[in-house]
């Protein structure tokens, strides 16, 4: 059976998500208060690595949008290199969710999840920072087909 590990990565927190034949079987986050960069990558790398051996590794890549852009710029290189380290494919933001809001993202997620696929993501802890799991389950969606209309849309069909 093809798998799939999805990841929104962050650089404390992490969400993942792991489809297996298309199904979401498990989520969750990574989280680690390291502060240098080759820690926080190392962490995370070590919590995703019973899955990511197991088939691609589609990961979020964050890009620059110049002056509208929020945050730190060092910030958006660190996540790129955390993102080249666990990944094997990477979309952007656009390419799986379009331009819609994190609220609107989750409800068509939500919509595409069977029972026990959403039980799975009301489990994730802490709730506070559940959306990272969501996010990832999201980019898992859209790129096996389920979900969203972005350009990524069953770019990684399973058989």
């Amino acid at each position: 059976m093809s798998c799939l590990l999805a990841i929104d990565p962050g650089l404390s927190t992490l969400g993942w998500a792991f489809f297996e034949g298309g199904e979401l079987k498990d989520c969750g986050l990574s989280r680690t208060v390291a502060k240098d960069l080759y820690s926080r990558i190392e962490h995370h790398r070590a919590s995703v690595r019973r899955y990511s051996d197991l088939g691609p590794v589609v990961v979020e890549r964050m890009a620059w949008r110049g002056k509208h852009n929020k945050g730190n710029p060092q910030d958006l290189m660190d996540l790129s290199l955390l993102a080249g380290a666990l990944g094997t494919h990477w979309l952007l933001p656009g390419e799986w969710k379009g331009s819609v809001p994190r609220d609107v993202e989750q409800q068509r997620s939500e919509a595409a999840l069977n029972d026990y696929e959403r039980s799975l993501l009301e489990a994730v802890r802490p709730a506070s920072e559940a959306h990272n799991a969501w996010s990832a389950v999201g980019i898992g969606l859209s790129a096996l087909g389920r979900a969203h209309s972005g350009k990524a849309r069953g770019r990684f069909l399973l058989r």
